[in-house]
């Protein structure tokens, strides 16, 4: 290898030299061009966010009327969870607009339980994080819900014993200040907000001993109240109600032994004309039959017994219901207690099996009730455990008994089994064409509907 002479030392030194002059220089141009494209680009962002403040100012959920977009919230919102409006006030001034002026409908579902608290705190601050007061949320929640649905009838559910529990009053002591004073919310001032009630569900809640002095705030006069729920109340505490002269339906359920039905005012019960509908879901009591027997007017009797055992009545007195159109029946009952029933102008019952598989038509067919007018008979044994020869006997039978039958509706599973041929075969069979109007509606579920004729000859 070669040394450099002192000459091309000398001349390599100085290359370097001017080089390193020239990338300083170099150097330093470039940092001018990356401060300007800094410069550029910082302009660039703010020209990029007047772009999307113009676009969304022009965008066309900015010129949605608020009615369109109440229209659109409707939908988001789920049915009788109306804290959920609380997640579009925060988004901008159109949409709150929408919501508190537009949205009234959407506001007179009040629902009060253990979820209530929590979901409105979370959603009207975004935050799950922050630490939540006891009772502020529900308060602002049903401020809300007063305010913002205006005149617009209340549709109102109430889980007592969760309600009591998410604020901290404990599962066997809910009669503390903070259940009052959202109850006396809902109530309004001076009762302002009772005229606005239209239907009130009312539930005691599992493992909650009740006291009768917080639901002191129930006895009230309710002028215009058209649904009444009653859940899990016990002889020990329970609603008392002053006054419900436009009561249409009455429902009840839950433990047996309760007494629900004394949330009607025992000296108004004979002047309360306006009833048409009464529900049980829970085993049928003395008071239920003096109800009905005081109702007079009532159109509609549904009757649920969830268990397997059979459903008695200690009455075996005749219950005349003189204007009762429609009987739902669910569950085993007792044939002596159906063989009192008196319905002579009843055109539709349903018969259905409860959870437990329990099927009430033989129950029904024993009981031999007088039914000259019903043409409408629905027949859901939905467990599907019946062989054909029992589906055949059974379409037979309800054929038999039902004189004046002109539309059955069964189940979809019968029919791969019994075809409309086949129940045409058994009316023949039967003799059920005999002076029978025709032609007979058959239908297994809403998209298998079928008319019947008598065959040729017939």
């Amino acid at each position: 290898m070669r040394i450099p002479t002192l000459t091309e030392v000398n001349i390599s030194k100085a290359v370097i030299g001017e080089y390193e002059e020239k990338v300083a220089e170099l150097q330093i141009d470039i940092d001018e061009l990356r401060k300007h494209l800094d410069q550029l680009e910082a302009q660039q962002k703010r020209y990029r966010r007047v772009i999307r403040k113009e676009r969304k100012l022009i965008s066309i959920a900015r010129r949605l009327p608020p009615e369109l977009l109440a229209l659109i919230f409707s939908f988001w919102v789920d049915g009788d969870i109306s804290y959920k409006l609380a997640v579009p006030m925060r988004v901008c001034k159109t949409w709150y607009y929408a919501v508190v002026s537009c949205c009234a409908q959407l506001w007179s579902y009040v629902k009060l339980d253990g979820h209530t608290r929590r979901e409105w705190w979370n959603s009207a601050l975004g935050s799950p994080t922050v630490p939540m007061p006891s009772t502020a949320p529900v308060m602002g929640y049903l401020r809300a819900c007063t305010t913002y649905s205006r005149k617009t009838p209340l549709t109102i559910y109430v889980n007592l014993g969760e309600l009591a529990q998410s604020l901290g009053a404990g599962p066997y002591d809910p009669n503390e200040v903070n259940v009052m004073r959202c109850l006396k919310m809902l109530v309004g001032k001076n009762g302002e907000h009772l005229p606005r009630w239209r239907s009130l569900s009312l539930h005691a809640g599992a493992r909650v001993n009740l006291d009768q002095d917080l639901l002191q705030i129930f006895h009230q006069e309710v002028p215009n109240l058209v649904f009444l729920h009653l859940q899990n109340f016990t002889e020990s505490a329970f609603p008392q109600f002053k006054s419900l002269p436009s009561l249409l339906q009455y429902s009840r359920g839950g433990r047996s032994r309760s007494c629900d039905i004394d949330a009607i005012p025992e000296g108004d019960r004979g002047n309360i004309n306006s009833l048409q509908t009464f529900i049980t879901a829970q085993e049928w009591t003395e008071t239920d039959y003096h109800l009905c027997q005081a109702f007079q007017n009532i159109t509609s009797l549904s009757i649920i017994n969830p268990r397997r055992q059979h459903m008695h009545c200690g009455s075996t007195t005749r219950l005349y219901l003189p204007h009762l159109v429609r009987f739902y029946l669910e569950g085993p009952f007792d044939r002596v207690f159906l063989s009192k029933l008196h319905l002579p102008k009843l055109s539709s019952i349903i018969i259905c099996a409860n959870d437990e598989g329990m099927d009430p038509l033989d129950d029904v067919f024993l009981a031999k009730i007088e039914l000259p007018d019903c043409s409408y008979v629905v027949w859901r044994n939905n467990q599907g455990d019946l062989m054909e020869w029992e589906l055949r006997q059974r379409i037979s039978c309800l054929f038999e008994y039902f004189k004046a039958l002109r539309r059955l509706d069964l189940e979809p599973w019968v029919e791969p089994i019994v075809s409309p041929e086949d129940i045409r075969e058994i009316m023949g069979d039967t003799g059920a064409w005999i002076g029978r109007e025709k032609p007979m509606l058959i239908t297994y579920c809403k998209e298998m509907m079928y008319l019947l004729n008598p065959p040729d000859g017939s």
